[in-house]
This record gives C-alpha cells, sequence and structure tokens, in this order.
C-alpha cells in the first residue's frame, strides 16, 4: 500500500489505528495523550494494529476516511 515520505521529526508523526477504533482503543487503555499511546506501543513491542503517519495524513484519514495523497498516488 501506499506510504507517505515521512518527516524524521517525531513531533509530526501520528500513530494511526490501521482499522480505526483508536477512539475506542483510547479509552481501553486509559490513553489521554499521543505521549501515553506511544508509550502504550513501545511497551506491547509496538503491535501490527498501528502504522506510522504524518499529522496531516492521520487527520485527514479519521475526518475523510482516507488521506488526500492516496487519490494523488493512485489517480
Amino acid at each position: 500500500g501506499w506510504r507517505p515520505n515521512l518527516d524524521r521529526v517525531k513531533e509530526f508523526l501520528a500513530l494511526d489505528h490501521i482499522n480505526g477504533g483508536g477512539a475506542a482503543h483510547r479509552r481501553e487503555i486509559g490513553s489521554r495523550n499521543s505521549k501515553t499511546m506511544f508509550l502504550w506501543a513501545k511497551r506491547n513491542g509496538y503491535p501490527p494494529i498501528f502504522q506510522v503517519l504524518c499529522h496531516n495524513c492521520n487527520q485527514a484519514r479519521g475526518a475523510y476516511g482516507r488521506c488526500p495523497h492516496e487519490t494523488l498516488t493512485t489517480g
């Protein structure tokens, strides 16, 4: 699948729940912010439910169901 050119600055990156369900997962594990989610992911061996995206792509997937880059890349 398509992957963006990720910036190497960690502050611009986000963990994306590949199959959605991020809000429910945050409630389940008691995550209050992205830092606690990153720590949970690290403690759990970075499970394959996540992918790393830039914040813009992650926000677009949440709001629109996909990132605009996917349309630009696939036509």
